[in-house]
Formats: structure tokens, C-alpha cells, sequence
């Protein structure tokens, strides 16, 4: 395998001449969702009653965003294989959608059920003293709601980074490349790819996201630090000394969106290039879908067994020749 250096480079090739293209269809995926907010929030304020109905739609609606980020990884998948890359990828899984929602719910499933544990486990630091009588109560639990919310954010992307991403990253690619793969393989087959290269796989996509990941990194730590220690006093100063944390706080709030916004391109444009260089993808000779799964699935033991066969073959040879 490659050194990390040298995948860099691949990575840094394929966003040398595309990172208009692949900003714009992030951005593109992001205006698209910004619209289902308002729509979560106004469906969850209606049935507020029930549990299962916002639960479901909430599910539906980030189902639906998983799978546009399956087709922004299919886009960046074809910008550094030098293929046809247009904007219309992003809803590339769409166009299976029987064969592709399965996955995109699973995804969806695993990410909302961390989103509402943590929430919950964020909440219970929060005392609830509350009286909705009083509008003071009310608000100040609110203010402490909303100073929280940057943080469980944080560690919501870092769970589900580290505890589902790093083992199961290659699953999309899996699933385009061997489409007779049913979903318990596609899993399988992604799992072994990453077996004992978890660790590098890790340190390859921090590495991806560059200075942009510890630049947004560091802005957005700044900014929870500061929120979280200056928020109450700012609150019952002056207009003036307001007005002058929130414009010092929307810098720091666009320093890191943008930095994200880029190691996020970056980290998985690196995700492609390790796939690639595992499996020897950019070698093929063509990137048509194969009908055969049976050699990614046997990938780790059969090339494992290849190479001791390869072994004994050679040194039996050895042996006849010296006899």
C-alpha cells in the first residue's frame, strides 16, 4: 500500500481542478435540507402529543439526506477516478431507490438514535427547575439549551464518526461496485476491508481534512468556550457590548463553517482514494458494476491464502532445483 504521503497527493490532485464543483454540490445538498427543517419543526410543533409520528418523519427526512450524501460520494468517487462528474450525481441514489433505501435507512436509524441518546444525556446536565408560568424560568432553560447544543453536536459527529464511519465507510462502494450484494454482505464486505486498518483509516482522514479540520476545530472550540462563560454576563450588559460578542461570536462561527465545510470535501475525497488504493479500484480496466461478489467478500482470506500458496509453490520449486 501507498504511503499516506502519496495519497495525499492523490487526494490534493483530485480537488486541484474540482473543488468548485464538489463545493457546489455540498452546497446544493445543504440548501436542499436547510428546506426539511422547517418542516421537522413544524410537524414535531403540531403533534407535539405523540411520539412516533415526528420520530418517523424526522427518520424519513434524514433518511432522504443520507442518501443525497451517497450521491455526493458517488460525484467525488468520479472526480478522482476521472469520470463524468455532474451536479445530477448527488441524487444518484436515488435512481435505485428500492435497491438503495435500505442502506440509507440503516444509516439514517443508526444516526438519529445517537442524536437522541446523546440529547437525552446532554439534557440531564441541564437542572429542570422550569415554570412555564414564568417566562424568565422559561427562557433561561431555553439559553441553556441553546448553549448546549453546540457541544452534544460535536460529540454526536465524533461518535458517529469514530463508531460507524471508520468501520463501515466503504459500504456505498461496496454496494456500486458488486450490486448483487445483499446488505448483511454489503456490511461484511466493508467491515473486512477495514479489518486491522481501522486505526489508519482514522489517521489518513484527520490527515485529509488538513489544516481546514484543525483550523474549524480550534475556532469551534474557541467559540463553545466563550459562549459558555461570557453568554450570561453579555445577556445583562449593554446593547453596545452585545452587539459586539455576537458580531466577535459570527466570526468565529464562519471561520469554523468554512473550514468544516472544506475538510469535509476533503475527508471524503480521502475516503475514495483509500478505497481505491485498498481494493485496487483505479487499476481496473473499466468501473462497471461486476456481478460476481465473491472476490471482495473472500478479499482479506483469500489473498491471504494466494500469498502462502504463492510461498510454498516457490519454495517447493527451490527445493526440486537444489535436489
Amino acid at each position: 500500500m501507498k504511503s499516506d504521503k502519496e495519497l495525499l497527493d492523490y487526494v490534493n490532485m483530485s480537488l486541484h481542478n474540482n473543488m468548485g464543483k464538489a463545493i457546489i454540490s455540498l452546497l446544493l445538498i445543504i440548501l436542499i435540507t436547510s428546506f426539511s427543517v422547517p418542516v421537522i419543526i413544524f410537524t414535531a410543533i403540531i403533534f407535539a402529543g405523540t411520539v412516533i409520528l415526528p420520530f418517523a418523519i424526522l427518520l424519513f427526512f434524514v433518511t432522504l439526506i443520507v442518501m443525497l450524501i451517497l450521491g455526493y460520494l458517488t460525484l467525488l468517487a468520479n472526480l478522482h477516478r476521472k469520470k463524468p462528474a455532474v451536479l445530477g450525481h448527488i441524487f444518484s441514489a436515488f435512481y435505485q431507490f428500492k435497491k438503495n433505501i435500505g442502506l440509507a435507512l440503516i444509516i439514517a436509524t443508526v444516526l438519529v438514535m445517537l442524536s437522541s441518546i446523546i440529547s437525552i444525556f446532554g439534557l440531564l446536565f441541564i437542572p429542570l427547575d422550569l415554570d412555564f408560568s414564568d417566562m424568565n424560568s422559561l427562557s433561561l432553560y431555553l439559553f441553556n439549551v441553546a448553549k448546549l447544543l453546540p457541544l452534544l453536536s460535536g460529540i454526536l459527529v465524533i461518535t458517529f464518526f469514530v463508531a460507524f464511519i471508520i468501520p463501515n465507510g466503504f459500504i456505498w462502494f461496496v454496494k456500486q461496485e458488486y450490486a448483487n450484494l445483499s446488505l448483511k454482505e454489503t456490511f461484511i464486505a466493508s467491515w473486512k476491508l477495514t479489518k486491522g486498518k481501522k486505526l489508519h483509516l482514522l489517521k489518513f482522514l484527520l490527515k485529509s481534512g488538513g489544516w481546514w479540520l484543525i483550523v474549524g476545530v480550534l475556532a469551534y472550540m474557541t467559540s463553545i468556550i466563550i459562549n459558555w462563560n461570557l453568554s450570561p454576563t453579555i445577556n445583562q450588559s449593554t446593547d453596545v457590548t452585545f452587539a459586539k460578542f455576537s458580531a466577535i461570536m459570527n466570526i468565529f462561527n464562519t471561520v469554523y463553517s468554512v473550514c468544516f465545510y472544506c475538510s469535509i470535501i476533503r475527508i471524503f475525497t480521502g475516503l475514495v482514494v483509500f478505497y481505491d488504493e485498498l481494493t485496487g479500484f483505479s487499476q481496473k480496466e473499466n468501473y462497471k458494476i461486476l456481478d460476481n461478489p465473491v472476490p471482495i467478500l473472500q478479499l482479506t482470506e483469500s489473498s491471504t491464502e494466494s500469498q502462502n500458496f504463492d510461498e510454498k509453490e516457490s519454495g517447493s520449486s527451490e527445493q526440486n532445483n537444489l535436489d
